[in-house]
């Protein structure tokens, strides 16, 4: 009863995480969005040392979108290119101020519309381990892993019928 109970449990959580994962694929190659977010996370990579020494370069993080932003948070925020992850310096107004901790010079001024979300965990040098987990070929290799995992009592018992008709 238990075993089957857990089991269950893995099962709905496992879809769970399965259906984030190809929202976060849809939003990001056919939608093609910056910085894909679910349910208000979002996942970023700092990949210089501009945020030397509170978040060092190959560091992954996760943001959460915000109402509210406040001199001091690091915020995911959109240019031209790819996501920044920087302080937020000083906010007026309608300007938000943001600069790397490593940086002489702060950014120019964005908005904050512009802001993907606040830092809330910072995963210190697992860039390459992440970035490697959610890339498309392996989030299919996973899942169909997942599958055959869950499927093996019935693929063995398919395969041991097969066999035992052949002998």
């Amino acid at each position: 009863m238990v075993k089957k109970v857990v089991n269950r449990l893995f099962l709905v959580v496992y879809i769970f995480i399965f259906l984030m994962g190809l929202s976060v694929l849809y939003q990001r190659y056919v939608e093609e969005q910056q910085y894909p977010r679910v349910f208000g996370f979002g996942f970023g990579f700092v990949t210089t040392g501009s945020m030397a020494p509170a978040i060092n370069g190959q560091t992954a993080v996760i943001t959460l979108a915000s109402d509210v932003y406040h001199v001091g948070d690091i915020v995911a925020y959109k240019s031209d290119k790819i996501p920044t992850i920087h302080r937020v310096k000083s906010i007026k107004k309608s300007e938000i101020i943001t600069q790397g901790d490593a940086n002489n010079v702060a950014d120019r001024p964005i908005q904050k519309k512009d802001i993907y979300g606040r830092v809330i965990l910072v995963f210190p040098s697992r860039a390459r381990i992440i970035r490697f987990l959610i890339n498309p070929v392996t989030l299919g290799l996973i899942c169909l892993g997942s599958v055959l995992f869950i499927k093996r009592k019935q693929l063995f018992s398919c395969l041991k019928q097969r066999m035992g008709g052949n002998q």
